[in-house]
């Protein structure tokens, strides 16, 4: 009988815990893109920064060490060196304690060759009146650069990187 007590009261600090635990930040692990479909197991996945300009397919995907239920996830990709606005923004919810987002990604078309950015925002309400935990990562690829190409793209962008850096 007073076994039963103590197990009750335990499930009622349990109960009570958990109803006043504090949102954590969400954890962002990893940001790639791999050639398939949000259908492609993640494990057939092969993950790469390089694409021939043919491509019909890109899928990004954002790996969590942790992520509330509810923690939102945007998605957006463009060319960094174009003024114009991105090539697509998508959103999802995380539920069931997913720990993956899968976007599928699309360039309006065909791919044009040049750098191209995927950036992953998350974002979990933490209560009315109070800041959102945020994390965010980003991964580059290209669609249809020679090695040399991209080797100059990456020395120009870490030059302008570093300019930038210094007149701040």
């Amino acid at each position: 009988m007073r076994t039963g007590h103590l197990t009750v009261l335990g499930s009622s600090l349990l109960l009570l815990a958990a109803c006043s635990a504090k949102p954590q930040q969400p954890v962002l692990t990893f940001v790639g893109v791999a050639s398939g479909t949000i259908e492609t197991p993640t494990d057939g996945l092969a993950f790469t920064d390089r694409f021939p300009t043919d491509i019909t397919s890109i899928i990004g995907v954002a790996a969590f060490e942790h992520a509330e239920e509810g923690t939102q996830v945007m998605a957006s990709w463009f060319m960094p060196d174009d003024r114009r606005p991105p090539f697509g923004r998508r959103m999802l919810t995380v539920e069931s304690g997913a720990l993956v987002a899968r976007f599928s990604l699309a360039a309006g078309g065909v791919w044009e060759p040049g750098p191209y950015m995927l950036q992953i925002h998350a974002q979990t309400s933490t209560g009315e009146g109070e800041p959102p935990l945020t994390a965010s990562g980003s991964v580059r690829f290209f669609v249809d650069m020679t090695e040399e190409e991209v080797a100059t793209y990456l020395q120009e962008y870490a030059a302008w990187e570093e300019a930038r850096q210094q007149s701040e």
